[in-house]
């Protein structure tokens, strides 16, 4: 691969779609959680459609090979829009391990990651263009949350965010890091580094620890709503908020 020619300002989006989804068994005991119905939609189609608003059109989902036909039918009409390619992770063993299969998709360029379960009210296009501007590190979207324990919560000191402690039992702050990440081409570099071949699944959280360790880190306070929709509350939440109606323009997301 010849990096010289890769555009500078172009950025691939990676939707992690995989998972056993138990926190909403029965209803995932047949099906991959991302397929089902978020407000009559499949959930997949919301981080779809808030990368392509980011400005994203290519686009790889990976996911769990015994539900790729039906991925590729729910996500059929997006084709006219967006490049949507598909890899496969053969175990569950965690975010960042299905990370790593997206690589040779990635070739060189930064990286939008998405958790397929996660729903966010705006876009991030504002942020996307000024991290194509310098994209070196990884960006980080906060959010407080009532219950911050279920999550990867940010720690500061000093205003500094100097590292994410995954679901603590008392968490230092009730700001979380929500579900989409941008990181500069390094990312692979640095999960191949940090993967172990253990029975613990390997987290996002460690591969943004590692940016945060190195100073390379940037983070935003997101002002829309996020849902995590992996759970049947979140299914719930995510969709009254969908139906409010918005009063006024919306804020931007940083």
């Amino acid at each position: 691969m010849n990096l010289e020619k890769i555009n500078p300002n172009k950025i691939k989006g990676i939707i992690l779609a995989g998972g056993l989804g138990t926190r909403l068994a029965p209803l995932t005991d047949n099906t991959n959680k991302h397929l089902l119905p978020v407000n009559n939609k499949p959930m997949i189609t919301y981080p779809l459609e808030t990368l392509i608003r980011s400005g994203i059109d290519e686009i790889l989902i990976v996911t769990d090979k015994e539900s790729a036909r039906e991925f590729e039918k729910v996500l059929e009409p997006y084709q006219s829009i967006a490049m949507i390619n598909f890899v496969y992770q053969p175990e569950p063993f965690g975010p960042a391990e299905a990370l790593l299969h997206a690589k040779n998709f990635a070739q060189g360029y930064p990286v939008c990651v998405a958790l397929g379960d996660n729903i966010m009210q705006y876009d991030l296009e504002d942020t996307v263009l000024k991290f194509k501007e310098n994209p070196t590190g990884a960006v980080l979207f906060l959010k407080e949350t009532q219950n911050p324990q279920a999550y990867g919560v940010a720690k500061f000191e000093n205003d500094q965010l100097i590292e994410i402690i995954e679901k603590p039992q008392n968490p230092p702050s009730n700001s979380v890091v929500i579900g989409y990440y941008l990181y500069d081409s390094k990312i692979f570099d640095v999960c191949e580094l940090l993967y172990h071949h253990n029975d613990s699944e390997f987290q996002i959280t460690e591969v943004n620890n590692h940016y945060i360790e190195n100073s390379n880190v940037t983070h935003y306070e997101y002002n829309g709503w996020w849902i995590d929709a992996g759970t049947p509350t979140g299914i719930e939440e995510a969709t009254r908020l969908m139906n409010i109606p918005i009063e006024k323009s919306p804020t931007p997301p940083i």
